[in-house]
């Protein structure tokens, strides 16, 4: 069947065809999730199992090695890593990438469950979870006030956050720097002596008389009672008056032998939000009195309880408040723009008119900023790219309907590109993205190739119809343009077949780029045939800019034809030319700097800090107020969120600041110098190992990386191995510091270093 003659003559058919897909893209876009970068999943299975107050040596014998034994019999694992923290144990097991991570689940899960019996009585049930490595908060929204920590996190677990959790979009919201209500008994060790008790009574006791059962049903003849033994204490009065014991004949209660505080668990986790008097002009919706929070999409407002209008970029003093921090993420393929965008209109209409005098909201982590401010550069670009593509069409074809049935090629071809992304999962990102871009210059090539042909055929002959002489140039020319079309596709497909990290990153791009160039082949033989067959017009007499063009290539042509038979005189000197142009290349190619992706100036970073270990909270917090006065000198910096203990380990040594930065015009350095200058600032702070790096784009972890290089049988070959290991981490290419450690329970040796975000998160996923 002749494609090209049903097209021209069924235009009813194609035009509708056409529409079809303008349509089906057009509902696509609409609909299309809106992200930084593609969903990548990779098979990796956490087991976390908590064991209170137990330390790593404990957690490593009893509970890291037992998990760790029973998983590594499922098949397909790649490597397995673990972590015996205080308190906690973190088993990571990594599969293959073609691994069906519901099948590890269920395998690892199976596992585990057989050896729980192996594990300590006072151990909780191991939690096994899938590693998202998209589940990380897109948005972190900071309480603070004139309250207690104790409050601060009553109000935040008990109003915000189950406000928040039922936005559409929202997976989880965490608490950063939560510490949970506890009801503390301190006992007078004397008062115990003196009463002949132990702290083992006082256990015994709060079994025996602190309880719930189920009571059954009382039935009677017409009705029935539901039995209720609720034996529980549910307020610090009531728990005074728990009978311990009783010496001669009078009961002895906890008020006698104790003090009951209604309090905090174990101090250590810690939040403090910091930031600076920025400048006037920040749009911000204020809750008279209580609330100073920022609802816009660009960036947002950190002010203080007062509105302040100062000139703009000088910031003022800047300090910091202990907080507890509300991190909101996003189920899994969600649209990151739009669950942000929802959860500031919870605010605004529900959270922020009911929120208490004293207490204040602030946004210290937006990812929507960012992503819309990458997506519309590169939407800016698809429009430009468009528009300059038509203009080049117009220069060269010198015809105004003939470059108008060109450019309306592209917004086709683009829609049904679209549509391919949405059937497939995919989101406005980064890669999707540049491969549309990367559309605009290659789908009006088919449709100039059809629509040359025809032309000429209209110029060569005169007499010859429009509609045979459409017919005729698009079949002449099909098998060439289908060809074309196929190469491109077999080029970009191929993509597709990559694996590691880099192909699960590309698949998308090569999708839409090979689908993109297969309808804008469809679009060539059916919607541009028809449109040269009715609309194109082939002109006798041309104006002078028509006729000044032509000069112009005509001697540009003339200059080519010079310049081919000078090349074709010469073809010695071409060929060394040729080759002496090539081969400084390889040189050049080994000097060039590599990494996963380019250096972006986002706008924020973050710093991983680590005090020694052992430390209190208290001694880290004093660590981390240093580091702040660091920060607080530099103009730069807008706000930071500062997090110690996070994590399952929950190390009163470790923590995290999130730091942002003043919109890009209104600083003149780069967030990379920045980062080189503070990277030597916070160094000179004692007791205090600082890492700051940009905040990792995949979700993984930053800042300080450490690897293990080698393991010595004795504590006297290993200074040799430390040495080594040292080395060869401080001669790593644009790494930063270096740093040995050993690990004390066995003769080890590992290297920490700073490293840019994909080499640190490469490194942490065994990449």
């Amino acid at each position: 069947m002749n494609w090209g003659r049903l097209a021209i003559h069924r235009h009813v058919l194609t035009w509708m065809l056409n529409a079809l897909i303008v349509l089906a893209g057009w509902v696509a876009f609409e609909r299309i999730g809106v992200d930084r970068y593609p969903r990548i999943d990779f098979p990796m299975i956490s087991v976390t199992t908590v064991l209170a107050g137990a330390n790593p040596d404990i957690i490593d014998a009893s509970i890291t090695n037992v998990v760790e034994s029973a998983v590594n019999s499922v098949p397909g694992i790649e490597h397995v890593q673990s972590d015996s923290f205080p308190g906690a144990s973190v088993v990571r097991i990594t599969f293959e990438l073609e691994k069906d991570i519901d099948v590890a689940f269920n395998e690892v899960q199976a596992k585990v469950n057989q050896v729980l019996s192996e594990l300590p009585d006072n151990a909780e049930t191991p939690v096994v979870a899938k590693v998202e490595f998209g589940a990380v908060p897109i948005l972190w929204l900071t309480l603070s006030g004139d309250r207690t920590l104790q409050q601060l996190n009553q109000y935040a677990r008990l109003h915000i956050k189950k406000r928040l959790e039922n936005v559409a979009g929202v997976g989880e919201v965490r608490i950063g720097g939560r510490r949970e209500r506890t009801i503390r008994v301190h006992l007078d060790p004397a008062r115990l002596s003196a009463y002949g008790l132990t702290v083992g009574d006082v256990v015994a006791a709060f079994s025996r008389e602190h309880f719930q059962l189920p009571g059954g049903f009382l039935v009677g003849r017409d009705r029935e009672l539901l039995i209720k033994l609720d034996l529980e204490f549910h307020k610090p009065a009531e728990i005074e008056e728990l009978i311990v014991a009783a010496r001669n004949g009078a009961p002895i209660r906890i008020r006698d032998i104790a003090a009951v505080e209604d309090g905090t668990e174990d101090a250590r986790r810690l939040a403090r939000f910091g930031k600076c008097q920025e400048t006037a002009g920040r749009e911000s919706a204020r809750q008279p009195g209580n609330a100073f929070l920022h609802l816009g999409l660009v960036r947002p407002s950190l002010a203080a309880g007062a509105a302040d209008s100062r000139p703009a970029a000088v910031p003022s003093d800047c300090h910091s408040v202990p907080a507890v921090g509300l991190g909101i993420v996003k189920v899994t393929g969600a649209n990151a723009v739009a669950v942000i965008q929802q959860v500031k209109q919870r605010l605004e209409e529900e959270i922020l008119p009911q929120l208490p005098p004293g207490l204040r909201i602030d946004i210290a982590i937006d990812d929507s900023a960012l992503i819309l401010a990458l997506v519309g550069a590169l939407e800016e670009h698809l429009t430009l790219g468009t528009l300059l593509t038509a203009l080049v069409v117009w220069l060269f074809l010198k015809n105004l309907r003939a470059t108008l049935i060109i450019a309306l090629a592209i917004p086709v071809s683009l829609l049904g590109a679209v549509a391919v992304m949405y059937f497939a999962g995919f989101t406005f990102n980064t890669m999707t993205l540049l491969g549309l871009l990367l559309l605009i210059g290659i789908v009006v090539d088919d449709a100039i190739v059809v629509l040359e042909n025809i032309y000429r055929h209209r110029e060569e002959d005169p007499g010859t119809g429009s509609f045979e002489a459409a017919e005729a140039g698009a079949r002449q020319v099909v098998f060439a343009v289908v060809a074309a079309s196929l190469t491109l596709v077999s080029i970009f497909a191929s993509v597709l077949f990559m694996g590691g990290v880099i192909g699960s990153f590309f698949r998308s791009f090569s999708v839409v780029v090979s689908l993109g160039v297969l309808v804008s082949l469809f679009v060539s033989i059916s919607l541009t045939p028809m449109l040269c067959a009715r609309y194109l017009e082939v002109a006798r007499r041309h104006g002078p800019l028509y006729l000044w063009l032509e000069r112009g290539f005509r001697a540009l042509e003339s200059g080519y034809r010079r310049l081919l038979g000078w090349t074709l005189r010469h073809r010695v000197w071409v060929v060394a030319m040729a080759v002496m142009a090539v081969m400084p290349s390889g040189f050049f190619l080994g000097q060039l700097g590599k990494g996963f992706l380019p250096e972006e100036d986002e706008g924020r970073f973050l710093i991983s800090f680590k005090a020694p270990l052992g430390s209190s909270l208290r001694y880290t917090e004093g660590r981390l107020r240093e580091m702040e006065k660091v920060l607080a000198r530099h103009r730069e910096i807008a706000s930071w969120f500062a997090v110690i203990g996070g994590g399952a380990s929950g190390q009163a040594s470790r923590g995290d600041v999130f730091v942002r930065l003043v919109p890009r015009e209104k600083r003149d350095i780069h967030m990379y110098r920045l980062i080189d200058r503070l990277r030597g600032e916070l160094a000179g702070i004692p007791g205090l190992q600082a890492f700051p790096a940009p905040i990792p784009p995949l979700g993984g972890q930053c800042g300080e990386c450490s690897s293990s290089c080698s393991r010595a049988r004795t504590w006297r070959a290993w200074p040799n191995r430390a040495g080594a290991c040292y080395r060869r981490c401080a001669a790593t290419r644009n790494w930063g510091p270096s740093t040995s450690t050993c690990s004390w329970s066995f003769p080890s040796c590992a290297c920490g270093w700073t490293a840019p975000a994909p080499a640190s998160w490469a490194c942490r996923h065994g990449r």
